[in-house]
């Protein structure tokens, strides 16, 4: 089965969600965006998988990463000591998270955020729902990425009032 960059994301980043449900001894029955990988996954194995660490060196090409919820616990060999869920990546790319250093989000699409690799975001000034939608996520009720938010700059008064 041949996937696109987004499925394949997506796929990574709710299987990183439901691994971490069941870590933190959550149930998988809090809502989910319609991607259906079954039963909650406690180990994701990805093998072939190309992996681009961000130090400067070469990939590193047709390497095994495992996951364990949220925690990569290997990359190299393939650990054998549990049952994992294996996922081909073969012509794949695996990526650290990216972050949005500035953004100002909708709270109904932050699963595109992970969707494509960000998966911790910089909120420039806080909005009504902003805190219950983080919170959410950090409780793996909501898929979206990690959120930090500040507070607005621009005080009682704006920097760049009109001159009118």
């Amino acid at each position: 089965m041949t996937q696109s960059r987004r499925q394949f994301l997506t796929t990574i980043g709710v299987a990183g969600l439901l691994g971490r449900r069941v870590v933190n001894g959550q149930t998988a029955g809090a809502p989910l965006p319609s991607v259906d990988l079954g039963e909650p996954l406690e180990l994701l194995t990805i093998r072939n998988v190309s992996v681009i660490d961000m130090t400067g060196r070469p990939a590193i090409h047709s390497t095994t990463v495992v996951l364990d919820g949220n925690r990569i616990v290997s990359v190299g060999a393939p650990s054998q000591s549990r049952d994992s869920a294996v996922l081909d990546a073969k012509g794949k790319f695996l990526i650290p998270g990216l972050w949005d250093m500035h953004t100002h989000p909708d709270m109904r699409t932050l699963s595109l955020f992970i969707a494509n690799g960000v998966t911790g975001i910089r909120v420039m000034a806080a909005f009504p729902g902003l805190t219950e939608g983080r919170d959410e996520i950090a409780r793996s009720q909501r898929l979206g990425p990690r959120v930090v938010a500040g507070v607005s700059f621009n005080g009682p008064r704006a920097h760049w009032e009109s001159d009118e």
